[in-house]
């Protein structure tokens, strides 16, 4: 009993102590991970995903309006594009709006819009 108590405890260090070399910071917070498109973080929730890094001044927000069954796989076949700016949750200002069939289709006209509009600000 003692043995598995030694053994989680000891996890749990090696988990910090990993999360801080990857981190880098001894704050001892630890940085999420999220999946990337791109080299740009994303961020599902429910039928939104969010694209971009939240401290540039755009970012992308697909919403996906319906879905379509494949084999036993949902798929989106109506995804609405919004290029917007990142004032801050309600002070966004859509810049651009497209509709595509695919969530694949979307996110290639999505990522070209954002990398071509953050190399136009600079």
């Amino acid at each position: 009993m003692e043995k598995k108590t030694e053994t989680k405890a000891a996890a749990k260090v090696e988990t910090k102590a990993e999360t801080k070399k990857e981190t880098g910071k001894e704050t001892g917070k630890e940085e999420k991970k999220y999946f990337t498109y791109e080299g740009k973080p994303m961020v599902r929730r429910g039928d939104v995903i969010y694209y971009g890094d939240m401290k540039e001044k755009y970012i992308v927000i697909f919403t996906i309006n319906s879905k379509k069954t494949v084999g036993d796989l949902e798929v989106a076949d109506s995804v609405t594009i919004e290029l917007s700016t990142n004032n801050g949750h309600g002070k966004e200002k859509i810049i651009r709006k497209a509709k595509r069939e695919s969530l694949y289709s979307a996110f290639d006209v999505g990522e070209f819009w954002l990398r071509d509009t953050l190399e136009n600000a600079q």
